[in-house]
């Protein structure tokens, strides 16, 4: 009796609506990032920086508006990443790694013709 495996492509959604963080780079601007599911209920797909940041980066980022997330790994060395709101903020420094999301740099504008 063979086990009947599942379709490549079914395989594939599984894989990426899960919540782990997964290390790729960027489609538009080929910057290293971190991707994933973040959260299990009104779940959010979040593109960040893989550079963890300092509490003065990360009050930087704050006031740029930009969102921050903890990335959090597990004991079997899974990693997650997960919200970061203000009631974390207020509690003091973070035990896990403070990430911000990805926000490609700018290109460079076209001259104009003629």
């Amino acid at each position: 009796m063979t086990t009947k495996q599942p379709h490549p492509g079914i395989a594939a959604k599984i894989e990426a609506s899960a919540d782990h963080a997964r290390d790729t780079t960027c489609p538009r601007c080929g910057a290293p990032i971190l991707t994933a599911r973040a959260g299990r209920i009104a779940a959010l797909d979040v593109t960040a920086d893989p550079q963890p940041l300092d509490t003065a980066a990360e009050i930087l980022a704050l006031l740029e508006g930009r969102l921050t997330w903890h990335l959090v790994e597990g004991a079997l060395g899974t990693r997650r990443i997960t919200w970061r709101g203000t009631t974390h903020i207020r509690a003091g420094p973070a035990r896990h790694p403070v990430l911000r999301d990805h926000h490609c740099p700018p290109q460079p504008v076209q001259e104009t013709l003629l």
